[in-house]
């Protein structure tokens, strides 16, 4: 009998701030994270800020160090806001050896910051 085993949630990101007001850099990217071996990957990104336009980018990677890399999913988050929901979630299928996300803040309004978390959930 062959049994699954459920990994622990792992959080990319956990309550990043992105303001693109001031001058602030308005993106951010996670460092790889092995997700060889791997059965099954959920991927969950939420925006608890007051951004209404920021894009959670999960991309795949061959190795840590590659160049190469791949766009696996893209979130649109809002600030919760019927047309633009501020969570989504992903099953993610096909897993390379590593994945990482990029946040992007383009909600240049004063006083408009992003508030991300990305989670995985993760079945061997």
């Amino acid at each position: 009998m062959r049994t699954t085993l459920l990994i622990d949630p792992l959080d990319i990101f956990t309550a990043q701030t992105l303001d693109v007001a001031g001058g602030a850099v308005p993106i951010l990217t996670s460092t790889p994270i092995s997700v060889r071996m791997l059965s099954k990957l959920y991927v969950f990104a939420s925006n608890s800020g007051t951004s209404t336009n920021c894009t959670v980018t999960i991309f795949g990677k061959p190795s840590a160090t590659s160049l190469l890399s791949s766009t696996l999913e893209v979130f649109t988050l809002g600030a919760g806001t019927a047309l633009i929901p501020n969570s989504a979630g992903k099953y993610i299928e096909k897993i390379p050896s590593y994945i990482y996300a990029v946040i992007t803040n383009a909600d240049a309004t004063e006083g408009h910051t992003a508030i991300i978390t990305v989670t995985l959930n993760m079945t061997r």
